[in-house]
């Protein structure tokens, strides 16, 4: 491919890349002489038109998109055969090629990046469309720090109110949604979802769930709780580990509704981390400028005080009132004073008693209540002192109705006597809603996924052999389908090896016309056809893969080599017809060799008394000749190397 030219214009340079189902090229545009990259379908798949649609529709829904943070879609086209997308190229790196090697990120630039993937999903949901595979894989870096998200080869626009249904488990299992998981209904939140993934391997340097499988991986997205990521990483301010938290919540209702709410926070979140470098300075009052002092205002003498010499009988006798005015507000405004002097030295000793008391509480160790009946647990509570509140109820498989599942603080703590104690209380075991799911005929791999999706386990696994059933599929289960059962409950399976083995028959020396009708009659498929040269009659098989004898099942594909004939030996014999009797006398040359016994090679009339040559091609070790005249025998001769 390198060095070819796609539509006459993109002349590939080299491999940058490459996916489940495509291989990503640098290419040269000959038209505008700039450097593009060349997304194209892997030859496995031209045959599949499902694999073609999806590669188109990923064009569509890209090219749709015009954003800063989303790589540009230039062009798509189809030559020789070739289904191609033209894209722009990005001179960086993945987002996983850093986080393998720089991992955990700085917070800061974790959320940085965060905030640009959110801003071009923004982008994408608002034009109705969902990426469903976001993963670090398919976020690029340029040298300059930006983000670009790439390789909407999964997404699909969302028309009115309908959601997108996959139907299947997509995109990369340690990222996607709880809903990608179990194959159901995915929205814009499923994306959400994954970038939550995204950002929390980004800050701990790991993803929220390991297994040693891809379903392994995915049962754990549908049943198993988050560690918290300041567990792994302290360094993770509380803001930033509620964005994660919220982002992976199981629930998609208990999620960020919409990338443009996630956005924010995350804004948010940044702009607060970077105020923390900033330096703030509090200006200071102008040299000799008093800040203004609280208290009021300071009295003054009323005109016509003390030296105002210009007053008279009538005035002394108002001025009498006003003096005797002026002392009974002063014995009213100091009892009130007084009083008021007296409830704020009191608020304050009871102030001082109630802290007193709070400070000199004692410390009570808490004790284990978790498994105990709600009313014995009450007794052992308030026996040292400590209340209690039951703030959630939940199912719990082996824990029975109205017991203790966890308490808050845990056994052994210590804690103020008269604390109350936060209590989860079991509604006892969850009952499977619709019974056990039907999982005969289901591969082994797909029973297993819908039964621990359901809250159930698979049991004891039992392999049979089946002409109907084929290899790694459930025959039967126990409990049968629609059983009410607990949740937990084990259920075994029953799972076909296939057919029962027998062994391979011996095909050599016999016709390939022969062995194909054998192969049919005994539910065996025909394999590759190899031919070589041989001593044995041309279409003869001379070999078989496997050996006769090795154990076979019905469906089993069988090589077989056959024979083109060619390695023959060549000798001369003299033959002498007898004189007497008729004129002329029939003469017969069989040969007996590696293809049969006593075929007629030569048949001619021969004069009496004549003689002749006769060149026998044979095949073998050894062959014999035998010469009859008139049917008499006249002569044998043994032929060898």
């Amino acid at each position: 491919m390198i060095g070819s030219v796609l539509g006459e214009r993109y002349e590939i340079i080299e491999q940058i890349g490459g996916g489940g189902m495509a291989v990503v090229f640098k290419a040269r545009d000959k038209f505008l002489g700039r450097q593009v990259a060349v997304k194209v379908l892997k030859t496995d798949f031209l045959g599949d038109d499902n694999f073609v649609r999806r590669f188109r529709r990923e064009a569509q829904a890209a090219a749709s998109l015009s954003h800063p943070n989303i790589v540009a879609i230039y062009d798509v086209g189809e030559t020789k055969g070739f289904h191609y997308i033209v894209m722009e190229y990005v001179d960086g790196r993945t987002l996983k090629d850093k986080v393998r090697k720089e991992a955990p990120l700085p917070v800061g630039e974790a959320v940085r990046i965060a905030w640009q993937i959110c801003d071009a999903l923004e982008h994408a949901h608002q034009n109705r469309i969902i990426h469903r595979d976001i993963k670090p894989h398919n976020i690029l870096l340029t040298s300059e720090g930006r983000v670009k998200v790439t390789d909407f080869g999964i997404a699909r626009a969302v028309g009115g109110a309908t959601l997108v249904h996959t139907g299947t488990i997509m995109g990369s299992a340690h990222y996607f949604s709880p809903e990608q998981a179990r194959g159901g209904f995915t929205d814009e939140k499923s994306d959400l979802y994954s970038l939550g993934v995204v950002l929390y391997e980004m800050v701990t340097g790991r993803v929220p769930f390991e297994g040693e499988s891809p379903i392994s991986v995915a049962i754990k997205h549908l049943q198993e709780r988050v560690i918290p990521p300041r567990s792994i990483n302290p360094g993770i301010p509380e803001k930033v580990e509620r964005i994660i938290l919220k982002t992976l919540e199981k629930d998609p209702k208990a999620r960020y509704q919409s990338a443009s709410e996630m956005l924010k926070d995350l804004i948010e979140v940044h702009e607060e981390f970077n105020e923390d470098t900033r330096v703030y300075h509090r200006p200071d009052y102008p040299a000799g400028v008093m800040p203004p002092v609280p208290g009021g205002v300071k009295e003054t003498d009323p005109p016509g005080g003390p030296d105002n010499e210009n007053h008279d009988t009538n005035g002394n006798a108002a001025n009498q009132d006003r003096k005797q005015q002026g002392r009974r507000r002063f014995s009213v405004g100091r009892l009130v004073a007084f009083m008021l002097v007296a409830f704020i030295l009191g608020g304050t000793g009871y102030g001082i008693w109630w802290i007193d008391n709070w400070l000199n509480v004692p410390n009570v160790e808490v004790p284990k209540v978790e498994g105990l009946h709600i009313v014995e647990a009450q007794k052992r509570l308030a026996g040292r002192g400590l209340g209690y509140k039951i703030v959630n109820h939940a199912y719990h498989p082996t824990i029975e109705v109205n017991h203790i599942i966890r308490q808050d603080p845990e056994p052994g703590d210590l804690v103020k006597k008269g604390r109350d104690i936060e209590l989860v209380i079991s509604d006892g075991p969850k009952f499977v809603e619709g019974g056990t799911p039907d999982v005969t005929g289901e591969h082994l791999q797909v029973a297993t996924i819908k039964l621990e999706t359901s809250g159930l386990l698979v049991g004891k696994v039992t392999r049979e052999y089946s002409e109907d059933v084929p290899a790694e599929y459930v025959i039967s289960q126990n409990p049968r389908a629609g059983t009410s059962v607990k949740e937990g409950t084990e259920i075994d399976l029953v799972v076909s090896k296939g057919p029962e083995p027998f062994e391979l028959p011996d095909f050599t020396g016999e016709t390939l016309a022969n062995v194909r009708q054998r192969l049919v009659q005994q539910g065996l498929r025909e394999g590759t056809i190899t031919r070589e040269k041989s001593e044995a009659l041309p279409g003869t098989v001379i070999g078989q893969e496997p050996p006769p004898g090795t154990p076979v099942q019905k469906g089993d594909r069988i090589n077989l080599v056959v024979s083109e004939g060619g390695l023959t030996k060549k000798e001369t014999i003299f033959v002498k017809v007898p004189e007497g009797g008729r004129t002329f006398k029939l003469v017969k040359i069989l040969l007996t060799d590696y293809r049969g016994t006593d075929r007629v090679i030569y048949q001619a009339w021969h004069r009496a008394g004549g003689s002749f040559e006769w060149v026998v091609e044979w095949v073998g070790d050894q062959a014999r000749v035998v010469v009859l005249v008139d049917g008499v025998k006249q002569g044998e001769q043994i032929l060898s190397e």
